[in-house]
């Protein structure tokens, strides 16, 4: 006989949850139900909770779950597609940070929201590789509210162009620059031959 295991049970409750006709957002799950179901199982684990603010057709752009999210990643030239790029190499930015994105996005004027995220594929867990940003892309009716800026891909290709331009950025080129000028100049006198000195 076939006895399935916890974890396919657990699926299976998460399902019920979701699934479920008469949920709405407001509500709450019955709770002899969630018992019964249990009661098969034996306890409830500590790390699942009950989705309360589960995505809904009837969600209006204006709430945060209806809003586009944004790794750092997404736009790093130093990431691979595999590590979670996803805009052209030539049109990414060096190791972009979630204040840059934010300091863009409000000069942008579109509404966004800081979170205290880490993306997945990010291998580092440093503060410097913290934060996802979330922007409103539509009004309640549907409309746009930036014109200049339809999709995700919109976005992210604009923060590509705009991030360099930073005041922050051009210290950064500047001593970039500078250093690499340094290097350029040692490699010139350092191509001397060296022999016995006399």
């Amino acid at each position: 006989m076939f006895t399935p295991t916890r974890q396919m049970l657990v699926y299976r409750y998460a399902l019920r949850l979701q699934h479920n006709e008469d949920y709405d957002s407001t509500s709450t799950w019955d709770s002899s139900s969630e018992e019964d179901f249990w009661g098969e199982v034996g306890d409830r684990p500590s790390n699942m909770s009950v989705v309360v603010s589960m995505w809904t057709p009837d969600k209006k752009h204006s709430d945060r779950e209806r809003w586009i999210c944004i790794y750092p990643a997404y736009i790093n030239s130093k990431k691979t597609i595999a590590e979670g790029r996803r805009i052209p190499k030539d049109k990414a930015v060096e190791n972009p940070t979630h204040q840059e994105i934010r300091d863009v996005l409000v000069a942008a004027g579109l509404n966004i929201g800081v979170e205290n995220k880490v993306y997945s594929r990010e291998r580092s867990r440093e503060v410097l590789y913290r934060g996802r940003i979330r922007v409103q892309l539509k009004n309640d009716d549907g409309s746009l509210v930036n014109k200049a800026f339809p999709t995700r891909d919109s976005v992210m290709l604009y923060l590509g162009a705009m991030i360099p331009k930073l005041k922050c950025r051009a210290g950064k080129q500047s001593v970039a620059e500078y250093n690499a000028y340094i290097g350029q100049s040692s490699q010139v006198t350092s191509t001397k031959k060296k022999g016995k000195r006399r």
